[in-house]
């Protein structure tokens, strides 16, 4: 039969070896997506707020020329809506290609 202190290691052993395993199977690679992600939203916030600026650049742009002025002065925010559906597109089609996809997972 075990004695006390030889149970006593035993259960501090465990004890260790569980905190061991989870900081090494979980926190760090928790750490490591979240560097990522921070990347991530950092980058899809620039994006927006460049597209935007273009988007309000353009639109400024538009309402000067000549044929939008009266009639037809809801044109250039069309034009603009038009232009960030196309380029939303654009980058959607090319975040899911499927060689993209590929070359990610290969990592």
């Amino acid at each position: 039969m075990a004695s006390v202190t030889e149970i006593s290691r035993i259960i501090n052993e465990l004890i260790t070896l569980i905190t061991t395993y989870i900081k090494e199977q979980t926190l760090l690679p928790l750490k490591r997506i979240g560097r990522y992600v921070g990347f991530g939203l950092a980058g899809s916030f620039f994006i927006a707020v460049g597209l935007f600026l273009l988007s309000l650049g353009f639109l400024r742009y538009l309402q000067t020329l000549s044929p939008f002025d009266d009639t037809f002065s809801f044109a250039p925010y069309l034009l603009v809506i038009v232009a960030d559906l196309v380029v939303v597109g654009i980058l959607f089609f090319v975040m899911t290609r499927r060689s993209l996809i590929k070359s990610r997972s290969v990592k």
